[in-house]
């Protein structure tokens, strides 16, 4: 199979504009068409992952439901809702005005001694905003993952045999613990820090972040979802 960085996003675009119904959907919501697009391939990264993982089937991956209002906190633009929640089954929830906050961000990488191999953090490159899409979607499958026993989250305390894994841990660490600071300093609830430094989402944010790495380096999916699958 070929990376998944430049032939699946091609393919990806294909479908996004022969869905001319969601294009109205999403035209009624939005009126910047990067966001309509941002919307669209965010949703078809979730299916592509869960399909590959749980069904084998693009067509009878899990749903992913829209919200045209914001999450609780406005931070949140993906989220999976397990079955024991109000729906009964298990979905992919999207919420439409919070996408905005998806972002460019650094692309954090190690050597095979677990060290950052930049001099300056200057050096150090930017996901585009297809990078960044791809790595979200990883990390919303990787919560089914956990929520169905399938993987043991990686925790903070980890250690692995692979010393780049174990820089991007560490690294992990530092960045939530920021995070969970930044929470506090900005009086977010006790319940919402809670569940942000569970080792859930550590977990997740940890394949987020190796998965993001792997994408520049044009990694084949197979590598991608092997990380998808992870455990220590």
């Amino acid at each position: 199979m070929k990376s998944l960085k430049e032939p699946f996003i091609n393919h990806i675009n294909g479908i996004v504009e022969n869905n001319e119904s969601f294009d109205a959907f999403l035209e009624k919501k939005l009126k910047n068409k990067e966001r309509i697009n941002t919307v669209k391939k965010l949703a078809i990264y979730i299916v592509f992952f869960d399909s590959l993982i749980f069904s084998q089937n693009f067509e009878n991956s899990m749903q992913v439901f829209f919200f045209s209002r914001r999450s609780m906190y406005d931070y949140i633009a993906a989220y999976y809702h397990p079955d024991m929640g109000n729906y009964g089954f298990e979905t992919y929830n999207i919420y439409i005005p919070s996408t905005k906050r998806i972002q460019r961000r650094p692309i954090i990488s190690f050597d095979k001694n677990g060290k950052i191999p930049y001099e300056e953090y200057k050096d150090i490159p930017i996901a585009t905003k297809e990078e960044v899409l791809i790595s979200v979607a990883a990390h919303e499958v990787r919560h089914r993952l956990q929520y169905n026993n399938l993987v043991e989250p990686i925790k903070r305390n980890s250690v692995s045999r692979n010393k780049k894994v174990n820089g991007f841990i560490q690294y992990n660490a530092i960045e939530l613990e920021w995070m969970r600071k930044f929470f506090c300093q900005n009086n977010y609830p006790e319940e919402f820090i809670k569940n942000r430094m569970s080792n859930e989402e550590f977990d997740a944010s940890l394949i987020e972040l190796i998965i993001l790495s792997q994408i520049r380096d044009n990694a084949s999916v197979e590598k991608v979802i092997k990380t998808l699958k992870m455990e220590i």
